[in-house]
C-alpha cells in the first residue's frame, strides 16, 4: 500500500517548474526536428488557422472553469495540511489542462509542418507562467491565518 506525502507548497513549485520545462524542451525539440527539413512546409489550411489557436485557448479557459469551480468548494473548517493539499489538487488540474492545450498545439503544429503556428504554442507558455503557485494568493484564498504555519 502505498504511504501519500503531506503537501508542500515547496512541492507544487517543483511540478510548475517541471512542467513548464518539458513544454519548452519539447517546443524546442520539434522545432529542430522541423528545421532540419524532415516535415515538410504544406501549406495553410484554414481549420489550422482556427484550430490551434482554438486548442490554447480552450485549454486554458478549462483550467480557469476548474480553477473557479475548486475555489468555491474550499474547505471551509479545514487545518491548514487540509487547505494546502486543495490548493495543490486545485494546482495540479490547472496544470493539466493548460499544458494539454499547449501540448496538442504542438503536436498540430508539427502535423501541419509551419513553424509559423509555434507562436500560439509562445503565448499559451506565456500564459502558463501566470499559473505559477504563489504564497500570497493560497495565503489570500484560503484565509490562512498569521499563527498557521506550511511549509
Amino acid at each position: 500500500m502505498a504511504v501519500s506525502q503531506p503537501a508542500s507548497f515547496k512541492r507544487i513549485q517543483i511540478i510548475f517548474t517541471g512542467l513548464f520545462a518539458g513544454q519548452f524542451m519539447m517546443a524546442l525539440a520539434l522545432y529542430y526536428v522541423m528545421q532540419q527539413g524532415n516535415a515538410q512546409e504544406r501549406e495553410v489550411l484554414p481549420p489550422f488557422n482556427y484550430l490551434i489557436p482554438g486548442v490554447v485557448v480552450v485549454g486554458f479557459a478549462i483550467a480557469y472553469y476548474v480553477g473557479l469551480w475548486r475555489n468555491k468548494n474550499l474547505p471551509v473548517k479545514a487545518t491548514t495540511q487540509e487547505k494546502l493539499e486543495h490548493f495543490q489538487t486545485t494546482s495540479m488540474l490547472k496544470y493539466a489542462f493548460a499544458e494539454g492545450g499547449n501540448l496538442i498545439s504542438l503536436v498540430l503544429t508539427f502535423l501541419q509542418g509551419n513553424t509559423n503556428y509555434l507562436m500560439f504554442f509562445g503565448l499559451g507558455l506565456a500564459a502558463f507562467v501566470f499559473l505559477k503557485p504563489d504564497r500570497n494568493v493560497f495565503i489570500s484564498q484560503y484565509d490562512i491565518g498569521v499563527g498557521e504555519e506550511f511549509d
